[in-house]
């Protein structure tokens, strides 16, 4: 996922991860006044960040190479990411009016 630490978008989507699960999300920070904010990492795929957060979906037998922008629901995340394990859709609680969306 490509973010910035101050879209509140961003926010809530590590958030609806927790701690366990958002620790094996690829994190790239975006802002330069970011914590661990790396240029050379947003050099090549800048043109396809299209606002925050950003996820990329790379390339694999099932699925093709996707840039997707905007806050998504796991159950979203999981499918495009091709995820094969189970979880529990209600832990994300009820949809907050206004939480769906991206920062540009």
């Amino acid at each position: 996922m490509y973010g910035s630490y101050w879209c509140p978008h961003c926010s809530h989507q590590k958030e609806l991860f927790g701690n366990e699960a958002w620790s094996t999300v690829s994190y790239v920070e975006c802002s330069t006044k970011g914590f661990y904010y790396d240029a050379n990492k947003l050099t090549a795929v800048k043109d396809k960040i299209e606002g925050f957060p950003t996820w990329h979906f790379p390339n694999d037998k099932k699925k093709k190479n996707e840039w997707v922008s905007g806050e998504m629901p796991l159950e979203r995340i999981a499918s495009l990411s091709g995820f094969s394990g189970k979880f529990d859709v209600s832990l994300e609680g009820p949809e907050v009016a206004g939480a769906v969306g991206s920062c540009n």
